[in-house]
């Protein structure tokens, strides 16, 4: 087994990979209260002008051309469900045709509603503006710790 050397990389760079699930893993379970707190603290690192806000580990398992998540599933899955509410392009959100369990359709579809409704909220209070600077404030300046390992000897 090779493991790489961890890399600190922005969303931006990571979110359009070619991740995928592996059968292993758990469904995606998070429930709206976690998923708010992301959301709020994203939100929040952004008020406060922070200029780099790391997110967490994802801990990734090279498999040919793609990667599986072998950690990090619940978190991924979550800031694409935001991307994709904020405005991302599906196409560059390669995460939503991941190889879901059947048990993670309902909390996918529960959170993508709870974003809806926090943008929905965001733009009638704030601007649409203010929308597209968080939607580039998570894909420039939030940043995941990247562990990359193989099976192979390369």
């Amino acid at each position: 087994m090779a493991i790489k050397n961890p890399d600190i990389v922005s969303i931006k760079e990571v979110i359009n990979s070619n991740m995928d699930i592996p059968i292993y893993q758990r469904p995606y379970r998070w429930q709206e209260s976690t998923a708010l707190v992301l959301f709020n603290d994203i939100i929040e690192a952004y008020e406060k002008n922070i200029s780099e806000y790391r997110i967490g580990t994802l801990i990734l398992h090279e498999e040919g051309k793609s990667f599986w998540i072998a950690d990090g599933q619940q978190r991924m899955t979550t800031l694409t469900l935001l991307l994709r509410t904020l405005g991302c392009d599906d196409s560059s959100l390669k995460l939503l045709n991941a190889n879901y369990k059947e048990g993670s359709i309902k909390a996918i579809r529960t959170n993508l509603m709870l974003f809806e409704r926090k943008v929905k909220e965001l733009k009638s209070s704030l601007t649409e503006d203010y929308v597209g600077r968080i939607k580039e404030y998570i894909l420039n300046n939030c940043y995941v710790i990247i562990v990359l390992f193989s099976f192979s000897a390369n």
